[in-house]
């Protein structure tokens, strides 16, 4: 049996196998359409993939289903949509005669809540999927990936000004002290802007702006692009929470670290 490589084969190999799974080929065309039309190309990748393996490995014991929104979704039903496909999975899982057994619901999750999304909203819309689609009855054990919810908060970023230019446009400063600004990175790339519209009184070389919860796909997405280094970076922890981390007295105080 051929492995699957897209949606689209999964529909034909689904057609093969259309008298296991007889209701699966219109899910499949449904979700192609979707994905055609650009609206929702959510948790079909996992659907294909598992079934090839279902098909082809029927030594296996026990699967599972994983799936991942991305980073910071801008709706949080998606996740609800996400959990009702797995379903879907599952009940193509058990069809096959396969114990399914565990759901990965994956991250993004936000770690400070905003205008779009906040965690509040993100808990009760999962939690609600879950009652309803794979309830503790079910026996179905389920794992996330919460990373950016924990360490979001957890880093402020402070960084230096290097360089400076004053552009003279015909537009009246928003006050004395506040004038339009763009906040660019070191690397001369012109899509290397921090902030691209914003209010600040005027900087010179060698003072600081801190950006606040910079804990999550911040360092680790840095690279040396363009031939310029990465900067050193200084980590600063402050007493009282250096002090809840490491409470025993005996242990070295490195108040800073650098790499």
């Amino acid at each position: 049996m051929p492995s699957v490589q897209s949606v689209s084969d999964s529909g034909a190999l689904l057609e093969v196998h259309a008298g296991k799974l007889p209701w699966m080929s219109e899910l499949v065309q449904e979700k192609v359409e979707m994905m055609d039309n650009m609206v929702c190309a959510s948790v079909f990748v996992p659907l294909y993939r598992l079934i090839d393996r279902l098909i082809d490995r029927w030594s296996l014991c026990g699967s599972f289903s994983s799936f991942h929104e991305g980073s910071l979704p801008s709706d949080e039903r998606c996740f609800s949509q996400a959990i009702r496909e797995a379903h879907a999975v599952f009940s193509a899982g058990h069809q096959l005669g396969f114990d399914m057994d565990l759901l990965d619901i994956g991250g993004g999750f936000p770690g400070v809540d905003s205008d779009a999304l906040s965690s509040a909203q993100v808990a009760q819309e999962v939690s609600s999927a879950l009652e309803q689609y794979f309830p503790p009855s079910s026996g179905v054990r389920i794992v996330a990936e919460p990373g950016r919810y924990f360490v979001t908060s957890a880093f402020t970023l402070v960084v230096n000004v290097i360089a400076k230019r004053v552009v003279n446009v015909k537009i009246a400063p928003m006050s004395p002290r506040l004038r339009r600004s763009v906040v660019w990175g070191p690397t001369c790339d012109g899509l290397d802007f921090v902030i691209r519209d914003c209010r600040m009184p005027e900087l010179g070389i060698g003072q600081w702006l801190y950006f606040r919860n910079q804990g999550a796909y911040t360092v680790s997405l840095s690279c040396d692009f363009n031939g310029i280094p990465r900067p050193r970076r200084y980590y600063v922890c402050c007493d009282t929470y250096w002090n809840k981390v490491y409470p025993m007295p005996s242990l070295p105080r490195r108040r800073f670290q650098s790499s």
